[in-house]
């Protein structure tokens, strides 16, 4: 039977991690034969078989290994291999609630062929950089997507298979970064349909502290610099940025004055990712 969905997780030395979303998915209420599991690494010093291994009598999983490339690469890499009639790419770092594929599976068949998702919860509420990470995502989300049904930008992604082979998968110049908000942007303008659906949930455990979240955003400048250069669609205006810092004081966040200037520090990094991407490609 060919799988509803093949659930791609991209991977890179974070076997704790991949150990968690690989539990989260051997937990979906979801029939097992409906689905199967791609992991992807991208290169890990030790390989990830250990890991997964242990979940094979649970899932159906199997393993793509590759050189490191980076997350748009490693996905495409999934993706090729997959046999599901949906693509489900999510992150290592990514908890998956029981109802995900459930709920997954009414969104699409309510509109078929469209390419949708729902939104991440940040599963470490007592680390602040996560916090503010995830105050991020969730203005970007909502502010790509005032209409739902009609939405813009989507971070975990399901799209039909054969349609995201046939665009050519996710541009794998945009290693760095910004490879899903460039797909979207695609995939719109080649007349696809995207739906956002908040009921479609995510836990996002991703572990930060200072160095790391610079790091992260200083990678999102670097792969801004490229998605601007294809200009697929206008950049943001001033206003964008005054809702931006504004929006920890207007979520239920616990630290809204740290999410606030954490948010700061990461524009700065995104900034000096992106000119000193810049730099390089002159």
């Amino acid at each position: 039977m060919t799988p509803k969905f093949s659930i791609v997780v991209a991977t890179f030395n974070r076997p704790a991690e991949l150990s968690a979303c690989l539990r989260s998915l051997a937990q979906l209420d979801y029939p097992a034969t409906r689905f199967e599991v791609i992991v992807v690494d991208d290169g890990s010093p030790v390989p990830v078989p250990d890991t997964v291994g242990e979940f094979a009598p649970h899932l159906t999983v199997s393993i793509v290994r590759q050189a490191n490339r980076g997350c748009g690469p490693a996905r495409n890499s999934g993706a090729r291999a997959a046999t599901g009639e949906y693509l489900v790419f999510i992150d290592d770092d990514c908890l998956p609630r029981p109802d995900y594929l459930a709920r997954l599976e009414a969104c699409v068949g309510s509109r078929p062929g469209c390419m949708a998702g729902g939104r991440c919860v940040n599963s470490l509420p007592h680390n602040p950089y996560s916090e503010a990470s995830q105050v991020l995502m969730d203005f970007l989300l909502d502010q790509a997507n005032a209409d739902p049904r009609a939405a813009g930008y989507l971070n975990n992604i399901a799209v039909p298979r054969e349609p995201f082979l046939a665009m050519g998968c996710f541009d794998e110049n945009l290693w760095h970064a910004a490879e899903d908000r460039d797909l979207c942007d695609r995939w719109r303008l080649g007349g696809g349909s995207i739906v956002f659906e908040p009921t479609i949930v995510i836990g996002h455990a991703h572990q930060l502290d200072w160095s790391r979240f610079w790091r992260q955003h200083y990678r999102y400048g670097c792969g801004a610099f490229h998605y601007r250069r294809k200009a697929l669609y206008a950049p943001s205006g001033a206003s964008f940025y005054w809702w931006l810092f504004a929006s920890p004081f207007r979520q239920s966040g616990r630290r809204p004055m740290l999410s606030c200037l954490l948010l700061l520090a990461a524009q700065a990094a995104t900034l000096a990712g992106y000119f000193s991407e810049g730099r390089r490609c002159a």
